[in-house]
């Protein structure tokens, strides 16, 4: 999956978690993406050929085992900075369901590191571009979801401090 359609999770848990910020959410989608991109650079990870992104799978950043441990980390982080369990399940989840959509998109995700075995259902193989459809869907709802409860919030409490 692209970054499109992880950006949809952050937008869509917005309107349930009013004490993390947008930008901390959006960060969290895309954080497997984040150290994909820290990783490749400093040489830990190969650099995936964008024309066929299933050759080369990164198991320190999208592998399910680190995945884990990155959804841990960035909970018991957020825990820590919020002081609240709920803030640190919350970013935990968001930052587990990169790992989730990617494993519907792609076929290659390894369970531990390199040389364990592969798993995904492998959507981007059976659509190729036009899983960007289903991306752009996914983006759209989680928009939808944000602006509407936004709208609703904010209407709200122009309503609670009008008699002030």
């Amino acid at each position: 999956m692209t970054p499109i359609g992880h950006l949809a999770i952050g937008f869509a848990v917005k309107p349930g978690s009013p004490k993390i910020p947008l930008g901390v959410l959006l960060a969290a989608s895309w954080l497997l993406d984040l150290l994909y991109f820290i990783f490749a650079f400093t040489g830990i990870e190969s650099v995936v050929n964008l024309t066929n992104p299933g050759a080369v799978p990164s198991p320190y950043s999208h592998g399910l085992f680190m995945a884990l441990i990155w959804t841990a980390l960035a909970g018991l982080l957020a825990w820590r900075v919020y002081r609240s369990r709920r803030a640190g399940l919350v970013i935990g989840l968001v930052v587990f369901s990169h790992w989730v959509l990617d494993f519907i998109s792609w076929n290659n995700l390894y369970l531990f590191f390199e040389g364990s075995p592969q798993v995904g259902l492998g959507l981007f193989n059976a659509l190729g571009a036009g899983t960007i459809y289903i991306e752009l869907g996914l983006f759209v709802a989680g928009m939808a979801i944000y602006l509407v409860t936004r709208k609703r919030t904010a209407a709200r409490d122009l309503i609670a401090n009008r008699g002030r």
